[in-house]
C-alpha cells in the first residue's frame, strides 16, 4: 500500500512539530522524540494527536493539550494515520490491521468492531465522525473504500469502483475526494526498493516496494500495451452512496496519487509521483470548482516522492 518511492520517510527521526503564533513561525517541539511518525491530527485549535511509534515501544500515539504525552496502551503495530475530534474527545488510529478507537485521550483504546482492513488514511468527517480510506471487510461489505462513522460510534462502509484506493479528504459530511492509483508493478527491477525499519535492532523490519493489497491494475493501454502506472480521483456527494469519477490521469502521464487535502467543497489539490522518461516525477493537482475541473499546477523531475 505504501509508496515504493516513499519508504526513506519511515527511517527518519522525526519530532513533533508545533505551530505556535497562528502559522506565522514553526518551532521544534523536542519534549517528545520518537523513531516513526506517521500522520498528525488536529481537532481545534488547541488539541492535536501524533501517530508515534517506538522501536521498544511500539506504537505510542502522543496526544496535545498545551503539552504532548505519549500512551502505551495501543496495541497495533505501525500506525499509519490519526484523527480526533475537538479537545480529542474521540481519536481513532489507522494500521496496517484495521482501525482503533479512543474515547479517552490514549488511555484506552479498542479495535472497531466488526471491520478489518489496511488503511494509511483517516481524517474527520463532520463534528463526531471520521472517514478512513483503504481495502476492508466490514460485515457482508468488503473492497476498496472508505470505512465511515458519523457518530464516532456507528461504523458503515462505502465501496469505490476498482482498487488501490488511497487517501480522502471529507470538506462535509456528504461531499468527500479519495484518490487512487498504483505504480508499476511488472518489473521486479523497479521494485527492488525496500527499507529497514530499526536497523541493527532485533526487531527490525522491512518495508518493501511490493507492500500493497490486490494485484497489479493496469488502467491504461498505449500502443498495444498495458500501463500499469495510472492516478484516479473519486468523489461523492451524497455521503458515500454513490462515487463519480473527478479525474483520471492521462495515458501518457505516469503517476499515481498520494495525499489529497481540501479546504472546502471547492478547493482540493492532490498530489503525485511516478517517473517521466527514466527520471523520477512529481506533481500536483488542484480544482476550485468542487472536482468539475482539475489543473496540474506544480510539476517537477527533481523529486522523486511527492507525499
Amino acid at each position: 500500500l505504501l509508496a515504493h518511492t516513499t519508504m526513506n520517510t519511515f527511517i527518519l527521526l522525526l519530532v513533533t512539530l508545533a505551530v505556535i503564533a497562528k502559522a506565522q513561525q514553526w518551532t521544534i517541539d523536542d519534549s517528545i522524540k520518537a523513531g516513526v511518525m506517521v500522520g498528525i491530527g488536529c481537532g481545534d485549535d488547541s488539541h492535536a494527536v501524533a501517530g508515534t511509534c517506538s522501536q521498544t515501544e511500539g506504537a505510542i500515539p502522543s496526544f496535545y493539550d498545551g503539552s504532548w504525552d505519549k500512551t502505551k496502551n495501543l496495541q497495533a503495530g505501525l500506525v499509519m494515520d490519526i484523527a480526533s475530534t475537538a479537545g480529542n474527545a474521540v481519536t481513532v488510529a489507522s494500521s496496517l490491521g484495521g482501525l482503533f478507537q479512543s474515547p479517552d485521550q490514549g488511555g484506552s483504546w479498542s479495535a472497531v468492531p466488526g471491520m478489518i482492513g489496511i488503511c494509511q488514511s483517516v481524517n474527520p468527517l463532520g463534528d463526531k465522525g471520521f472517514g478512513a480510506v483503504g481495502q476492508f471487510v466490514v460485515g457482508k461489505k468488503s473492497g476498496s473504500g472508505v470505512a465511515y462513522t458519523t457518530d464516532a460510534e456507528t461504523w458503515d462502509f462505502a465501496p469505490i469502483p476498482g482498487d488501490s484506493v488511497r487517501y480522502g479528504a471529507f470538506p462535509s459530511e456528504t461531499n468527500w475526494f479519495v484518490s487512487a492509483g498504483m505504480w508499476d508493478t511488472s518489473d521486479d527491477s523497479a521494485n527492488s526498493t525496500s527499507t529497514t525499519m530499526f536497523a541493527g535492532h532485533s526487531q527490525h523490519h522491512n518495508l518493501g516496494a511490493n507492500l500493497h493489497v490486490g494485484k497489479k491494475s493496469p488502467l491504461h493501454v498505449k500502443d498495444g500495451e498495458e500501463q500499469s502506472w495510472w492516478g484516479k480521483i473519486w468523489q461523492t456527494t451524497d455521503g458515500g452512496k454513490t462515487f463519480t469519477e473527478s479525474f483520471s490521469s492521462p495515458v501518457e502521464d505516469q503517476y499515481y496519487f498520494n495525499a489529497i487535502s481540501c479546504g472546502s467543497e471547492t478547493n482540493c489539490v492532490a498530489v503525485a509521483e511516478g517517473i517521466k522518461g527514466s527520471g523520477p516525477y512529481v506533481c500536483a493537482l488542484t480544482t476550485n470548482d468542487g472536482g468539475k475541473t482539475w489543473t496540474k499546477t506544480f510539476e517537477s523531475t527533481e523529486h522523486s516522492s511527492l507525499m
